[in-house]
């Protein structure tokens, strides 16, 4: 089955009372070990733990993921969608599933804020937390992000309108549709939902409040520093300091505490098949009572592959390739795989920028090579880096379509177009500004 069609979803439905339901993912065998919860980011649902489900199994854990309401697989739940009602929802399903706690508790990304505020209402259900490149709910890291988190929601609106018309589809086979290195099953879940309207509205208004979530989540009590947490992010720390110094706190502040700075991974690649055995190392610490090789560990080289157990250390030259030393005398010359991804991504945006000029009619060309030009500039930013930088150029270009949609029946839904006599200065001015 096609995957911009419906692949037949993992898992169960859970009931959870009120006549809704949520989709439910437990895998690997029972034992007196914690049942590890994982929940997904901005945009994530289940699916995107496939590769850490499959390795939590191998290594012996028993681990749950699931979709949010109105995510993936599961019916639409009621607006707000903030940190309180996600977080509600999330206590009915543990509840429901039968599940025995205390719990292991994983969050990707946004997520961080879910784990923080679950954590403070539901003390007795927390055995550690494993907080995988995650956001913290302090309001000094909300107030300093402030301006990526306005760029991300514009992003994200942009995302769902695009998903909500169609945009998407013939990009599910690119990178963009698995950003992860996921299974196969998970793969098509994942490409499925990127091209998915209801996931994405539901998606951006998520991160459209994120604020809010942020201050219900500091509202709750915080960690107990009694509980073990482990923190596992992605990228080099060079350059970002502050960032990796916040999302480490907790773990500093708790008794036992874990850091891994993974710098050969991205924030979405952390989550797939090459990068997942850092996670299941963060829960063993969490779960197993076992102390890593310091009482904090920093960083880890570039090129290990903990997951599949070896040390392939390599080294960039100066052409933008990598050459590999796996055994004295052999030499392997490869092309470094995330410069692939990066020009598949930009190919992909670039076809998405057509479109979206496209329905300028007669400012097609104008803003269709803008955008082009501007992917092409920033092939090796991260993805979202490359989202804030689309949103300071769709600013401009946001006044000259209007795209209806209706909450409901989109797909019977309408585009509506509107014309102006004049380009915005804004978008010269926007195009301009990348460009430096």
């Amino acid at each position: 089955m096609s995957a911009a069609g419906h692949p037949a979803p993992r898992g169960k439905m859970i009931d959870i009372g009120s006549g809704r339901s949520l989709r439910l993912v437990c895998e690997g065998p029972s034992s007196d070990r914690p049942t590890v919860w994982l929940e997904a980011g901005a945009f994530g649902f289940a699916a995107d733990f496939g590769a850490v489900q499959e390795a939590l199994t191998a290594a012996g854990w028993r681990s749950c993921a699931y979709d949010r309401a109105g995510m993936g697989f599961s019916p639409p739940g009621p607006a707000p969608r903030d940190g309180l009602a996600i977080v509600t929802d999330f206590e009915k399903l543990v509840a429901a599933s039968g599940e025995p706690g205390p719990f292991i508790l994983v969050g990707h990304s946004m997520a961080g804020l879910r784990l923080r505020e679950y954590a403070g209402r539901n003390p007795d259900k927390v055995a550690g937390l494993v907080l995988v490149d995650a956001a913290t709910a302090d309001a000094s890291e909300t107030e300093a992000f402030k301006p990526f988190i306005e760029a991300f929601s514009a992003a994200s609106r942009w995302a769902a309108r695009g998903a909500s018309i169609g945009l998407f589809k013939p990009l599910v086979y690119t990178g963009l549709g698995d950003k992860i290195g996921l299974p196969p099953a998970a793969k098509a879940e994942k490409r499925w939902a990127f091209a998915n309207g209801r996931h994405n509205r539901t998606a951006a208004a998520e991160v459209a409040l994120w604020a809010q979530s942020a201050d219900q989540a500091v509202a709750v009590p915080a960690y107990d520093p009694d509980w073990p947490v482990a923190v596992v992010t992605a990228g080099p720390v060079k350059g970002r300091e502050q960032r990796k110094a916040m999302q480490a706190a907790p773990a500093r502040r708790a008794k036992r505490g874990y850091v891994d700075h993974v710098e050969a991974a991205t924030h979405t690649r952390l989550l797939g098949e090459r990068f997942a055995g850092h996670i299941v190392k963060a829960v063993e610490f969490v779960g197993g009572g076992r102390n890593p090789p310091q009482s904090l560990r920093d960083s880890s080289p570039e090129g290990e592959h903990p997951a599949r157990g070896g040390q392939n250390k390599t080294r960039p030259d100066r052409s933008g390739r990598v050459w590999c030393f796996q055994k004295p005398g052999t030499r392997c010359l490869a092309r470094a795989d995330r410069l692939l991804r990066h020009r598949q991504q930009a190919f992909a945006l670039g076809a998405l920028a057509g479109q979206l000029a496209g329905a300028t009619d007669s400012f097609g060309l104008l803003t269709g090579a803008l955008l082009r030009r501007l992917f092409v500039m920033h092939v090796a930013l991260h993805f979202t880096e490359a989202a804030f930088a689309l949103h300071l150029l769709l600013q401009g270009l946001e006044r000259l379509i209007d795209i209806v949609v209706a909450d409901e029946n989109l797909d019977q839904g309408s585009l509506s177009i509107r014309r102006p006599d004049h380009l915005p200065e804004s978008l010269s001015g926007a195009g301009r500004a990348n460009k430096t």
